[in-house]
């Protein structure tokens, strides 16, 4: 990842040193957010959502997709994304 940071394929943010959003797929129209975490002992305190806005405003001028499943739906609802697409994943098991 830090790669990809560096040629700016990718971004990350942190905020208190408690969150942290990631965008692991940058191009120069669209961007995929791929994670937003905080540590479990500062949740519910709107850093997450601090985190998102931060590397929002970072992606600026692009079209902002976040790949998410139902456990943190809620979250991206909140935080002002709408479902557009629904997407099947399959795994390879050898």
């Amino acid at each position: 990842l830090s790669h990809k940071i560096r040629h700016g394929t990718a971004s990350a943010t942190l905020v208190n040193d408690s969150a942290t959003a990631v965008a692991s797929h940058i191009t120069k129209n669209a961007a995929v957010i791929s994670g937003v975490a905080t540590l479990p002992d500062k949740q519910g305190n709107g850093l997450g959502a601090m985190a998102l806005g931060s590397l929002e405003q970072n992606l600026r001028g692009r079209n902002i997709f976040a790949a998410v499943d139902n456990t943190v739906l809620g979250f991206y609802l909140k935080s002002g994304y709408q479902p557009k697409y629904k997407i099947a994943i399959y795994e390879y098991e050898e």
